[in-house]
């Protein structure tokens, strides 16, 4: 039943997952109830379209070591939402309850902060591709398809998960997988190695959702 798994779900965030039925719904939290639930009936909605497929692990926690110029590892890690084993592919699912879009221009794009279309939800499930081609879980062969589940995305009637590259939906990320590490090195490299000042980005709107703003004065 989806509004009883909704409701142990608000219960344990409320701290009350030992009195579920105590708990009430008021105020804004009836509306985003009636948003999960009609987000949760659209995903399986559409999962049901595409089947068969097998899920192979929610919220699976990765991470992976990278090894710098100089020698030293920086681990990054990561909880992947959902794996999904179809066919001959993994997919690597991310879900986004905003606008999120799935095209990206080129893995460049991603590692530019300047860029005026980098895509940090295409750049964060790519990560997580990244990181499960890492794993001891990778079977070579398969093809890892990154996708995201988004909010408003999800009720389009021409709606696919697929990170698109360009304008081309992107069917194995593993063939990315050396120039995203490369940015990937570079991009820490600059944060642990390099001499270069941290400096304030010019750009305020990076700024909107940042949960450090307030230090920053933004």
């Amino acid at each position: 039943n989806i509004d009883s798994f909704i409701k142990e779900e608000f219960a344990e965030l409320y701290g009350k997952k030992d009195k579920v039925s105590d708990f009430e719904f008021e105020g804004r939290n009836i509306i985003i109830r009636d948003v999960v639930k009609r987000m949760v009936i659209q995903i399986l909605n559409y999962d049901a379209q595409i089947a068969p497929f097998k899920v192979k692990k929610v919220e699976g926690e990765y991470e992976y070591a990278i090894e710098l110029g100089d020698g030293q590892k920086i681990q990054i890690q990561g909880s992947i939402d959902r794996l999904d084993e179809k066919d001959d592919s993994i997919r690597v699912i991310d879900y986004k309850s905003g606008g999120d879009e799935v095209k990206f221009p080129d893995i460049e794009s991603l590692f530019d902060r300047n860029h005026k279309d980098r895509n940090g939800a295409a750049m964060q499930t790519l990560i997580y591709s990244y990181l499960y081609i890492k794993s001891d879980e990778y079977e070579e062969g398969k093809n890892v398809v990154p996708g995201l589940y988004n909010g408003k995305g999800i009720f389009k009637s021409d709606f696919s998960e697929k990170l698109k590259l360009n304008k081309n939906e992107l069917n194995n990320a593993e063939l990315l997988m050396e120039d995203f590490e490369k940015g990937l090195k570079e991009i820490l490299s600059e944060i642990f190695i390099s001499d270069q000042p941290f400096e304030q980005t010019d750009k305020l709107e990076n700024c909107t959702y940042c949960a450090y703003k307030t230090i920053c004065n933004r």
